[in-house]
Order: structure tokens, then sequence, then C-alpha cells
């Protein structure tokens, strides 16, 4: 199967999401690419965000820029459960004196009294001496899936099979659900997203489904009392 075909309008729509752009503002990301050996890579790495580039930066001796080089294409993951920033896009390799100011910019973040960033800045420029490379990467597939307005392809597809068994009275009454019964102000019925890429033609809202799983933090605490609410048709994706 041949990778989806999505346009730049649709990637700058899904990166300019309130949630993504939360996301894009944390300073670690997890790159994955091929190794040189064709064996998979997932690592974490510091990262910035300037509007339209997604500029990472390493050791300019780093054994992941001989396999960047012959094999660019990358994906990219932000999270923080239940947000999910998937990112796709070829690698730029771009080697640099000294630097480079998106190091710079995502550590600034840490928390270090002036005189400690002054020291630790000088501790970088004198282990990375002959400079560092710069990995760009310019989104060309994008997915925002946040477990209540978007899914995973494969979930979505799971509930449009879940509908077609069900009798229609079942699925009237899917569609009619209201807000969910627990006090959970993520429980409150949330109005219809605006139509993203991905939404069915001429169905108008999509249809308003509980989902059977709720979601766990990262703490472990359960974000909502009661199920999900998905909708489908929005954002789908071979995810």
């Amino acid at each position: 199967m041949g990778e989806m075909t999505v346009e730049p309008n649709e990637v700058t729509e899904v990166l300019n999401r309130p949630l993504s752009r939360e996301l894009l503002a944390r300073d670690v990301t997890r790159l994955a690419y091929v190794a040189k050996d064709g064996t998979p890579r997932n690592i974490p790495i510091i990262f910035a965000w300037n509007g339209s580039e997604i500029v990472m930066s390493t050791p300019k001796n780093a054994p992941k820029l001989q396999a960047l080089s012959e094999n660019p294409m990358v994906a990219l993951t932000e999270a923080h459960p239940p947000k999910i920033l998937l990112i796709r896009g070829r690698a730029e390799l771009d080697f640099v004196d000294g630097i480079p100011d998106e190091y710079l910019q995502a550590t600034s973040t840490y928390e270090m009294t002036p005189e400690q960033r002054v020291e630790w800045e000088a501790e970088v420029r004198s282990l990375y001496h002959d400079g560092m490379v710069r990995i760009v990467v310019t989104p060309t597939w994008a997915k925002l899936i946040d477990f209540e307005t978007t899914l995973s392809s494969a979930v979505e597809e799971l509930i449009r099979q879940r509908e077609e068994r069900q009798s229609p009275p079942a699925r009237r009454l899917a569609a009619r659900v209201g807000p969910c019964p627990g006090p959970s102000p993520r429980c409150a019925e949330r109005p219809a997203p605006a139509s993203r890429g991905g939404s069915r033609s001429g169905s108008g809202d999509p249809t308003r489904l509980v989902l059977p799983f709720p979601w766990r933090a990262w703490d472990g605490k359960w974000l909502s009392p009661c199920p999900l609410v998905g909708r489908l048709g929005v954002g789908r994706s071979d995810t």
C-alpha cells in the first residue's frame, strides 16, 4: 500500500491546531529512522519548532548522520497522553560551526540560575568545539490524535464495523447519545468540529459515538469516569 497523499494546506491545518502547538512547544521528540543495517531506530532528541520546520541538533560524529544521508525519510512523535502528534517528513542535514540557536532555544527551559546557565553553555561550546549538525525536517504528513475528536484509523474502522453489525434502532440510539453521566467536564457534549480533510463528503456532522475505553493518564489516573466521546470521519490516517 502506498503512502497516503496529503496536501500541504492539510498538514498546516493539523499543525496549527491548539493541541498541536502545545505539543510542538515541548523540548523533546522521538525521531524514528532506518539505520545503516536496515533495522529501525527510535530515539529521544531535543528539538525546536520554528513554525514550519522541526530542527534537531546532533554531534558531527553521530552514527545517525550517515543513515539519514542514505535514507532521509523520518517520522517524529510528540506525545503527552492522551494527546499524540505524529509527523513524517524528509531530513535535511546542515553542518554548522558552533552551537545552533535552536539547540540553545530548546534547552532554555532547563532550570538553572543565570550563573549556572553561563557555565553550562561554556561547557557545551567546549564539548562541541567542531560544531554540530542541524537535522531539519519539513513535515509532509501530520496526524493529531486526542481520542476525543480524532482517533487512529484502526479504531475508526472497528467502530464502523460495529455500526454495521448494529440494528438500525441501535445505530439511531448511538447517534443520539447525549452528555456522559459523569461529573467530569471532559465528558460534556462537545460541538461538532470544523470539517477537516478526512471528513466524509455530504455526511454533515460526523456520527457521535461512545468509545468502549477511557484513557488512562500518564500518572495512572482516569481522565474521565465515563467512556470518551469520539467522532468519526475526522483526520483519518493510515496509523
